[in-house]
């Protein structure tokens, strides 16, 4: 499975797979740390407005109980006075007119401070203009200040009806202050009342924003409650009350009742020991932390991204040296001996292209050394088989006079003497292996001359050879031991004769050499044992096996293994025999280089 994968991709691939890990362990800690952080400071944040609203009230509330205790010290002293026991004596009406100048300072300097009342054995007196003890002293919740135990009675939002003279008056929260008499410290001689101004109350909790969904409780310290405020949630009463209960009951955050989606916030208001809540809907900062979530994960994957370019860049800089040095070995292994890999990257790097090139030359010195020593061993084979062919075709020719002189001795004893005479000079000459296809020919055609005395009109040959390829250059009696071939397995074995045909023509591997003959031919089972004869005959030594095998075995030796005969034969219709050789102009430096290495035979020794 891992025999097709490149260096490149597995190196890109842990690369990326160690950036991914990394990124997506740090990306979870952060993101987790960044959550834990943002809620801390969001809960800080709530914290802080939450206090600054405790704050504004507590304020609201010391000034009011400053208020209270002046004025009661006021009617303190009103009473001693009264009883004779005061140390100066003023007179009634300037005091109390003394008394509603106070409770109209009090009032301008409080804005939180609708009207003040305040009511007792001496008198009633108010901040405002229009006031009805009457009807303020048959209230019900009026009566039942004097039935709590408490000093200060917080009385819930109501309106103040008694304020007004015409309709009914605004809607306030009443802080209701128990006047002790001086001389038994228990009996109630007088109450002081300060209705707050419920707008501006509504106005000081929604001060400061937590959340666009958030309620905010002001309740007394009995629990019930005097203000809410609330941001864009619809919040019906019937849900307030439900979340007072749930608050009461101290049930619904954190076990799943009605406040499981919201955060509790709670500060305590000391003035009249208050109690401010706010929840605030954990919907919003969950939605928003999702869109942080998204952004995050898309900056990761973006990253991620990034990283696997970065990845596949970095990787691909540290293999390209190594892509090279394999292409190099590629072309070493088709046969580029020369190649040289340039050594460059890092030291393995380095190491392995120095390698590569020391195999490379020592590899070409082996080469080279193979080539001479194979070289010298083909000449010397070369040798062995010319020696065998020579008595060979000598024999035949000695046989074919030997049966003219029996027949009837005629006088074309002097051509074949002739004839014979240029074909000793043309073999014994050891010295020029590396003949012209012209005098290829010329010794082909002294042998014809020989056979022809023999068969007469029975044999006819033509030659089919382009003038420019006479000079060009062929080893030594390649062609006539085809012709003879012909001759005597093909020709001879036809009562009525026949034609041969030798043909030389360029080809795509250079020049093509044929002889054709319309004789007996072969049957295939012959020329499929022929062929496979060929096959297996690789240069060895051939015994008393000459002829086709001879030619064969020396153009596989000269001219490389992918040379050879080319066998073509029709039963009863004739043979063709070819082969092709390099097209190579004969020169006397063509000739003295013969098979040295790098002549002009070279390029068989491609496949070696």
């Amino acid at each position: 499975m891992h025999k097709n994968k490149t260096t490149l991709f597995e190196i890109t691939c842990s690369f990326l797979l160690v950036i991914t890990f990394s990124s997506l362990v740090l990306g979870v800690y952060c993101f987790n740390t960044l959550g834990q952080y943002i809620s801390r400071q969001i809960d800080f944040y709530q914290e802080q407005n939450l206090k600054q609203i405790g704050k504004t009230l507590d304020s609201y509330g010391e000034n009011i109980q400053t208020a209270q205790r002046i004025l009661t010290g006021m009617v303190i002293e009103q009473e001693l006075f009264q009883k004779g026991t005061g140390s100066r004596g003023q007179k009634n009406a300037l005091y109390s007119q003394n008394i509603e100048n106070v409770l109209r300072n009090i009032r301008r300097t409080s804005p939180i401070i609708s009207n003040i009342f305040m009511v007792y054995e001496g008198g009633s007196y108010t901040s405002g203009s229009f006031f009805s003890k009457e009807i303020l002293v048959q209230k019900p919740w009026y009566q039942e200040v004097f039935l709590s135990k408490e000093n200060t009675v917080t009385i819930q939002r109501h309106k103040a009806d008694y304020q007004a003279f015409f309709g009914e008056g605004p809607e306030v929260i009443s802080l209701v202050k128990k006047i002790i008499s001086p001389n038994d410290a228990k009996t109630i001689i007088g109450v002081i009342m300060v209705d707050l101004d419920v707008r501006l109350l509504e106005e000081t909790l929604g001060s400061h924003t937590f959340d666009d969904d958030h309620l905010i409780l002001l309740r007394s310290s009995n629990g019930e409650l005097l203000e809410s405020a609330c941001g864009e949630g619809n919040y019906t009463q019937e849900d307030i009350k439900k979340v007072v209960k749930c608050l009461d009951s101290e049930t619904g955050v954190g076990q799943g009742g009605f406040l499981k989606e919201f955060s509790l916030y709670r500060y305590g208001v000391e003035s009249y020991d208050w109690k401010l809540e706010v929840v605030v809907s954990k919907e919003n900062f969950r939605s928003r932390f999702l869109i942080a979530g998204g952004t995050f994960v898309g900056i990761t994957l973006l990253t991620l991204m990034f990283s696997a370019v970065l990845s596949y860049l970095l990787a691909r800089r540290i293999t390209r040296p190594m892509q090279r040095l394999l292409t190099h070995m590629e072309e070493f292994s088709r046969g580029d001996f020369h190649v040289q890999a340039k050594e460059e990257g890092n030291r393995d790097i380095l190491a392995l292209s120095g390698g590569f090139n020391k195999m490379s030359r020592r590899i070409r010195h082996l080469m080279e050394d193979l080539r001479i020593k194979e070289h010298e061993s083909a000449n010397a084979r070369l040798r062995e088989l010319q020696a065998q062919i020579n008595p060979h075709f000598l024999y035949n020719t000695l046989e074919t006079i030997r049966s003219l002189a029996l027949r009837n001795g005629v006088e074309s004893i002097a051509d074949i003497a002739k004839s014979m005479a240029l074909i000793f000079r043309y073999c014994i000459n050891s010295r020029d292996e590396v003949v012209t296809l012209r005098e290829e020919l010329a010794h082909v055609r002294s042998y014809i001359n020989i056979q022809k005395i023999r068969y007469k009109n029975r044999l006819q040959v033509s030659f089919y050879v382009d003038d420019e390829l006479l000079d060009t250059c062929i080893i030594k009696i390649l062609i006539q031991p085809l012709v003879e071939n012909a001759i005597y397995h093909g020709i001879d074995q036809k009562r009525e004769g026949g034609k041969i045909s030798i043909v030389c023509h360029k080809s795509l591997k250079g020049v093509e050499i044929a002889v054709e003959d319309n004789g007996m031919g072969m049957k295939p089972e012959v020329l499929h044992s022929l062929q496979n004869q060929l096959q297996q005959c690789q240069g060895e030594r051939l015994g008393e096996s000459i002829g086709l095998k001879n030619v064969h075995s020396r153009l596989k030796l000269y001219y490389g293994r992918e040379r050879g005969l080319h066998i073509e034969s029709v039963y009863t219709q004739g043979t063709r025999v070819s082969f092709d050789i390099p097209l190579v102009m004969y020169s006397e430096e063509n000739r003295r280089k013969e098979m040295q290495p790098g002549s002009i035979f070279a390029e068989r020794w491609e496949d070696v």
